[in-house]
C-alpha cells in the first residue's frame, strides 16, 4: 500500500471514530433525557432562547439537530457556578477554558518527553545493572499510586500552611517584570500571589509531569525491551556499530514507535490525570469546566461537548501519529 493510500485510509478510520464518537455522546444526552426530561433538552437553546432539541420530535431528527448543532457551535446555554451571574453559552465557556488546558497539557508533554528519551536511553544501555532500578522505581510509582490520591494529598499537605489560596494577581503601585504570578509574587514579597500561583498551576503542572512521564516511559521502555529482547542491539554491538547509531536505531526509534502505536490509549489516560488534576486545584481550564458541569451545576450540553472535545483531542492524536508511523515506514514496523 503506497503512502498516500495509506494516508487516505487513516482520515477514513478518524472519520468513523468521530461518527463513533457523536452517536455516544448523543445516547449518553438521549438516555438522560429519558431519564429526567425536565431538564436535559431544556438546556439546548440558542443564545437568542430558541430551542435546539425537544422531546417530541423524532430520535433521528433529534440526532441530526444534534449534530448540525455540534459543527456550528450553538452547545446550548451554560448556568454559572456563581449565582449571581448569568448565564454563558456553553462553547463560550469551553472557549474560555479549552487554552488554559492546551497550555498546561503541552507543556507538561514538552517537559515529559526529553525526561522519557534520557531515561529510557540510560535504561536500555544497562538494563540489567543498578542503573536501570530507578528508572523502574520511576515507572512503578507512576503506575501504583492512584493521581487523585497524590494530587488529593498535595492539595491537603500544602492547604494545611498558615496562607490560604487567597489573593489575585495585582498589587498596587507594583511592576510585573516576568508576568509569572508565582514569580512576581515573590519578587514583591506578596506571598498570597505566588502561593496562589504555586497551588494553581505549578504543583497541577509537576503532578501531571510526573503523571505523564510516568506513563510514556512504560510505553517507551517496552519498544526498547523488544528491541533488546530481539538480540538487535546484541548483535549490533558485537559487529562494532558505533553507540550513537545504535542509541538512534533500537533505542530512540524502537521505543519512539511503541509510543505512537499506544497513543491513543496514552491520550485518553493523560486527559482522565488532566480532568483529575484540574478539579482537585481549582485550575480552570477545560477539564475543570466538565468537573464543574457533572457535579455542581448539572449542566447536560457543557459535560457532552467538553467530552466531545477530549474525543476530539484523541481522535487526532491518533490520527497524526497514524500517518506519522505510515510516512516514516508503510509497512508498519521499524527496521
Amino acid at each position: 500500500m503506497n503512502k498516500r493510500m495509506s494516508v487516505a485510509r487513516r482520515v477514513l478510520y478518524a472519520v468513523i471514530e468521530l461518527i463513533g464518537l457523536l452517536v455516544f455522546l448523543f445516547i449518553i444526552l438521549y438516555a438522560a433525557e429519558l431519564q429526567n426530561s425536565s431538564i436535559v433538552f431544556s438546556q439546548y437553546v440558542s443564545s437568542s432562547g430558541k430551542s435546539i432539541l425537544e422531546s417530541s420530535q423524532n430520535v433521528l431528527v433529534q440526532f441530526g439537530l444534534f449534530v448540525a448543532s455540534t459543527f456550528t457551535g450553538n452547545w446550548g446555554m451554560a448556568p454559572s457556578v456563581v449565582g449571581s451571574f448569568k448565564s454563558f453559552s456553553a462553547s463560550a465557556v469551553i472557549s474560555y477554558t479549552l487554552p488554559s488546558t492546551i497550555f498546561l497539557l503541552g507543556l507538561s508533554i514538552v517537559v515529559s518527553v526529553p525526561i522519557v528519551i534520557l531515561l529510557g536511553i540510560s535504561y536500555g544501555n544497562k538494563p540489567h545493572s543498578s542503573r536501570s532500578s530507578p528508572v523502574s522505581a520511576y515507572t512503578a510509582l507512576g503506575t501504583v499510586i492512584p493521581v487523585f490520591v497524590l494530587a488529593a494529598f498535595a492539595r491537603f499537605l500544602f492547604n494545611g500552611t498558615a496562607i490560604g489560596i487567597t489573593g489575585t494577581y495585582s498589587l498596587s503601585g507594583a511592576t510585573f517584570p516576568t508576568h509569572v504570578p508565582l514569580i512576581d509574587g515573590l519578587i514583591h514579597g506578596n506571598l498570597s500571589i505566588a502561593y496562589s500561583a504555586f497551588m494553581h498551576f505549578i504543583l497541577p503542572f509537576l503532578l501531571l509531569v510526573f503523571f505523564t512521564s510516568t506513563l510514556l516511559l512504560q510505553t517507551y521502555r517496552s519498544g526498547i525491551i523488544k528491541s533488546i529482547k530481539e538480540g538487535y542491539v546484541r548483535l549490533a554491538r558485537a559487529t562494532g556499530t558505533p553507540q550513537w547509531l545504535i542509541t538512534k536505531k533500537y533505542l530512540l526509534d524502537k521505543g519512539g514507535y511503541e509510543v505512537l502505536k499506544h497513543i491513543r490509549v496514552i491520550m485518553m489516560t493523560v486527559l482522565t490525570y488532566l480532568i483529575i488534576i484540574e478539579a482537585v486545584f481549582n485550575y480552570q481550564g477545560l477539564g475543570w469546566a466538565f468537573y464543574q458541569s457533572v457535579t455542581t451545576t448539572r449542566n447536560y450540553p457543557l459535560a457532552i461537548y467538553s467530552l466531545f472535545i477530549f474525543g476530539l483531542l484523541i481522535i487526532l492524536s491518533g490520527l497524526i501519529s497514524g500517518i506519522a508511523m505510515d510516512l516514516i515506514n508503510p509497512s508498519g514496523e521499524v527496521d
